[in-house]
């Protein structure tokens, strides 16, 4: 029997950088009202900070959510992934995106300077359809340089490289990469799997147009959020959600979703 499977991504924008409108308490409920209507079965999201946590997990019942944040306290943001109730699903872990992704002492270079208060984190779950296991991870990488982007890439790339010599599985990546198609870090993804010949992820979200558009909506004026899946996934569906209520957008990013394919 064939495995069905919504996947998505979402950055939620940060309840710590916000003003009038678009403020948390006023975007809460919209973004509520988006994610019943992604129906996703499992949606990575970013800039997840502890109180919006808390407001997820008190207002969308049927949702579970894994991944530690990175610390920080004010700045302590989570990249967790959502799982729909009734899939199993357990947190393998949240690594950072440094030399040694166990702790956060020594981070990577070349940096941008606000990557000293932002460091970058990766969390990877397993979830279960059908008997079918599969392992999802979900990021945000740095705003500033590419450079350290695909570095960031390269340390996730070299997990999931781990992970599949021990127990190959289905794999998906996703995420606000903050990264247009073009550019070096996600051409070598794409092409080569940064270096690790057991890592081949394929873009889906190739050619779906601007996802970051500042509140403005339209088609959006950068395309930088990306679900990436191994060949083990054949491409039912794919979109970008352009919803507003009342004019009102969410957040500063589209979500995407994808329908999927697992083959026995």
């Amino acid at each position: 029997m064939d495995t069905y499977l919504r996947v998505a991504t979402f950055n939620l924008k940060s309840s710590l950088i916000a003003f009038g409108e678009r403020r948390w308490k006023y975007r809460r409920e919209l973004i509520f009202r988006m994610f019943r209507e992604l129906d996703a079965d499992v949606a990575g999201v970013q800039e997840l900070t502890p109180s919006m946590r808390r407001d997820f997990v008190s207002n969308l019942a049927g949702w579970r959510l894994f991944g530690v944040g990175r610390g920080g306290a004010l700045f302590d943001e989570h990249a967790d992934i959502a799982v729909k109730e009734g899939l199993n699903a357990k947190l393998l872990k949240t690594f950072w995106l440094t030399r040694r992704p166990d702790r956060s002492s020594r981070l990577v270079t070349p940096r941008s300077p606000l990557s000293w208060i932002f460091p970058r984190i990766c969390t990877v779950a397993e979830i279960t359809k059908n008997g079918r296991r599969i392992r999802v991870f979900n990021t945000h990488l740095d705003l500033m340089s590419d450079a350290a982007r695909y570095i960031e890439l390269r340390i996730i790339c070299r997990q999931i490289s781990a992970y599949q010599e021990h127990d190959p599985l289905p794999t998906l990546l996703c995420g606000d990469f903050n990264a247009k198609p073009d550019s070096r870090s996600i051409k070598e993804l794409a092409d080569n799997g940064c270096g690790y010949e057991n890592v081949r992820l394929y873009n889906l979200s190739e050619g779906i147009g601007g996802t970051y558009h500042f509140y403005r909506g339209g088609e959006g004026s950068r395309s930088i959020d990306y679900i990436f899946a191994s060949k083990d996934f054949q491409l039912s569906d794919f979109e970008v959600i352009r919803s507003s209520y009342d004019g009102l957008y969410p957040s500063d990013h589209y979500p995407l979703i994808a329908s999927l394919r697992l083959t026995d």
